[in-house]
């Protein structure tokens, strides 16, 4: 025998009470229409529906080979969380309400897009056989954020058989819209979320009649929509879906809403009256099909989204040391497969391109480029981002180590922001080839420069740091490395990018070690004085960049590199 478990913090016990909330609604349809009806015959199938804290890791151990639909999930301990995970048991997460962020809020994000910070229950979403959205527009918002390859869209809600023939019978006792008692309907709740402040002061402010709607039994509160010309609705929050504004459209009510509702993105509110009736009907069936090929486990078509591919670059003179583990971590990184990496070798006299050669062998993606000149580190990169068949362009130093998810990381906020270079913190290190353990998420040597967010002003410092993501495109608007810096030729390049409009953008994310090598051109004691005077040039050239406030505080600090 089946066995299917159904757990959720709480359930829907009287169909016609509202007040339960969409997300109990739709389950309670769910449950009694499809499961309790075709799969719990207990000899087939068995149902068990059971809330959140009743459930125990000793029940998951005893039904390690059952299925396990997880709906609401706020009272969910950790500790159940992990036992799904670690025991390998097949779970299907029903995603109401953006569980995945802490905020539970996407709109607070610019593009719905969370920082690292705001991010929770990352394991259990991407552990789960599937993750089921309500609507286009919140499986987008998710992926987002997660970068999920189980995601599935329902693409609608699911009303019971009684609430759609209930909604039926109101429309055809209904009057047309123009000749009905109310202007506009405001939905009356307590909620939040819904916006109903600013609802009201829109209305205030535009002179839009409105009344209040918001029965707690269904019949009644059918019958006050039926009476409204149209409902406003501004919610403060994505809806994932929204079932009030699709029953208002059943009801023939034009719709004044905003930009966070997902029925709205996925077109639904073309439809009116019995049109929309209809695609309730056909829309519960689809979803109900696919329901059964989830407890069936047949295929289902996922939700896909292709990122583009990343190219990074690196160049060398001298290496032999650094190299091969360079080319480990790289090939290590999760997204390898969508990475294209450049290794520009400037003359090198070691044995490096032998060592380099057993990965290019192996790996495609890795491209070794030999110069029997030993040019500069700028003229090797702007060649390298020339070559770049790829918008999207990470650069890490050949002894600098990423992160595992470094160009997985950085590839999602370049993608979904509006930016043109991303950086995160770095750990600083003084050994060489070092690895990163479990120290590397509490140490707090972090590499000062990247700490800020980005800010024009910031800029003081070189804020992208050893190892950023940029746009291709940005380099080509401004141009590329200036070869007549050698120590300075990052911070002269991100400087000139930022005076000519870029916008950069500060990952809450640890990306990667970086070594402060002590023979680097950068790092070492004896190049300080040409340092500097690069440094104190640019300091100068670029103070419209950096303000006022910044040179007068720095300029005693820089002084040094312009005396003669």
């Amino acid at each position: 025998m089946n066995k299917i478990f159904f757990i959720s913090d709480m359930f829907h016990q009287d169909d016609i009470v509202r007040n339960n909330g969409g997300a109990e609604k739709c389950n309670h349809t769910l449950l009694f229409e499809l499961f309790h009806e075709k799969y719990n015959n207990f000899q087939d199938y068995m149902l068990v529906t059971m809330t959140c804290p009743k459930l125990s890791p000793k029940i998951i151990n005893k039904n390690i080979n059952s299925t396990f639909f997880i709906s609401n999930f706020m009272t969910l301990s950790e500790e159940n969380k992990n036992t799904l995970i670690e025991k390998n048991v097949d779970y299907i997460i029903i995603e109401h309400d953006h569980k995945y962020l802490k905020s539970n809020n996407p709109s607070l994000y610019s593009n719905y897009l969370s920082g690292e910070e705001g991010l929770q229950n990352m394991d259990f979403f991407k552990n789960a056989r599937a993750v089921l959205c309500q609507s286009s527009f919140a499986t987008d918002i998710l992926y987002k954020n997660l970068q999920l390859e189980n995601l599935i869209n329902l693409k609608g809600n699911l009303w019971s058989e009684g609430e759609i023939n209930l909604l039926h019978d109101t429309l055809k006792a209904s009057k047309d819209p123009e000749d009905r008692d109310v202007k506009w309907g405001i939905l009356k709740t307590a909620n939040p979320n819904k916006g109903i402040p600013e609802t009201i002061e829109y209305c205030i402010e535009q002179e839009i009649p409105y009344t209040f709607i918001g029965h707690s039994l269904f019949p009644q509160f059918t019958q006050q929509v039926s009476r409204c010309e149209g409902i406003v609705f501004f919610p403060r929050w994505v809806e994932t879906f929204n079932r009030f504004l699709v029953e208002a459209r059943a009801l023939n009510c034009k719709i004044m809403t905003n930009k966070r509702v997902g029925c709205v993105h996925d077109g639904w509110m073309q439809y009116k009256g019995e049109a929309m009736i209809e695609k309730m009907r056909s829309s519960k069936k689809e979803i109900f099909e696919l329901y059964e090929k989830l407890i069936k486990k047949e295929k289902i078509e996922h939700y896909k989204y292709t990122m583009p591919r990343v190219t990074i670059i690196t160049t060398f003179v001298k290496a032999e040391e650094f190299v091969e583990e360079y080319l480990n971590t790289m090939t290590e990184q999760t997204i390898f497969d969508d990475i294209d990496l450049l290794i520009y070798d400037a003359g090198s006299t070691g044995k490096e391109a032998e060592i380099i050669s057993k990965y290019t062998e192996k790996y495609s993606n890795i491209r070794h480029i030999r110069d029997e000149n030993k040019i500069s580190s700028s003229e090797a990169f702007n060649k390298m981002i020339e070559l770049s068949d790829n918008e999207y362009i990470g650069m890490v130093m050949i002894d600098d180590r990423p992160a595992p998810y470094y160009a997985e990381t950085l590839r999602k906020y370049l993608h979904f922001s509006n930016t043109d270079l991303v950086y995160g913190d770095c750990v600083q290190t003084y050994q060489s080839n070092a690895k990163i353990d479990e120290s590397f998420s509490t140490s707090k040597n972090l590499y000062e420069h990247s700490l800020k967010e980005f800010t024009k002003e910031n800029m003081i410092k070189s804020l992208p740091g050893p190892m950023p993501m940029f746009k291709k495109s940005m380099i080509e608007r401004s141009g590329g490395f200036n070869s007549e810096f050698k120590h300075a030729n990052d911070w002269e390049l991100w400087l000139r990018c930022v005076r000519d409009g870029s916008e950069f953008l500060r990952v809450n994310s640890r990306v990667g070690l970086y070594y402060f090598n002590p023979d680097g051109v950068t790092t070492s004691a004896d190049k300080f004085t040409s340092k500097i005077k690069e440094e104190a040039t640019l300091f100068t050239e670029y103070k419209d960049v950096i303000g006022e406030d910044n040179y007068n505080k720095y300029k005693q600090y820089f002084s040094q590199g312009l005396k003669k």
